[in-house]
C-alpha cells in the first residue's frame, strides 16, 4: 500500500479552503443563509481520532509480537482507516478554515461569528484526526522499501503450523 502523500494532503486543504471560501462568499453576497455549523462534528472527529489511536496501539503490539487481539487483516483495516481519515480530515480542515476566515471577515454578523467559533472547534477536531492518522499510518509501516533501490526483498515464509496428527495416524485404512 502506498504511503500518505503529504503534498496531496496540503493540496486538498488548500483547494477545499479556497472552494469553501468562494462558495460561502457567493452565498453571503446573494443573501442566502450560510451553512450553519454545529459543534457536534468536533465530537465525531475527536471520537474517530481516539478510536484510531487505540487501534494503532494494537497494531504496534502486533508488530512487536506482544499479546493482542489484532490480526494482520485488522492491521490492514487500520491502515485503510488512517488513510481515509487523513484525506477526510484534510478536506474538512480546508472547508472549516474557510468558514473561520469568512466569520472573521464578517464578525459583526452574529450567525457568522458563531459559525466561526464552531468551525474553529470543528477544525481542531479535524486537525487532531489528521495528526493521529499520520502517526498511526507511520506505526503501520512494515517494510520501508524507499531506501533500498537495487535490493530485492523476499518475503519471509509464513509460520504454518504442522499437522496435528501424523499421516500414519490417519483414521482411513
Amino acid at each position: 500500500m502506498k504511503r500518505l502523500n503529504y503534498l496531496l494532503l496540503a493540496g486538498i486543504v488548500l483547494i477545499a479552503g479556497v472552494g469553501g471560501w468562494v462558495i460561502t462568499q457567493w452565498i453571503i453576497v446573494n443573501a442566502y443563509n450560510p451553512i450553519v455549523m454545529t459543534p457536534l462534528l468536533s465530537i465525531l472527529f475527536f471520537g474517530v481520532a481516539v478510536y484510531l489511536f487505540v487501534q494503532g496501539r494494537q497494531v504496534l503490539k502486533l508488530k512487536r509480537r506482544e499479546r493482542t487481539r489484532m490480526t494482520p487483516l485488522g492491521a490492514f483495516r487500520v491502515v485503510v482507516m488512517s488513510h481515509s481519515g487523513a484525506y477526510t480530515a484534510s478536506l474538512f480542515l480546508g472547508l472549516l478554515t474557510s468558514q473561520i476566515w469568512i466569520g472573521a471577515a464578517h464578525w459583526e454578523i452574529p450567525l457568522l461569528r458563531t459559525n466561526a467559533l464552531y468551525a474553529g472547534l470543528n477544525a481542531l477536531g479535524a486537525l487532531a484526526l489528521l495528526i493521529v492518522s499520520i502517526i498511526v499510518e507511520r506505526w503501520c509501516v512494515i517494510d520501508d522499501d524507499e531506501n533500498s533501490n537495487d535490493q530485492v526483498s523476499h518475503p519471509r515464509p509464513m509460520n504454518v503450523p504442522r499437522r496435528a496428527t501424523s499421516r500414519s495416524d490417519s483414521l482411513l485404512p
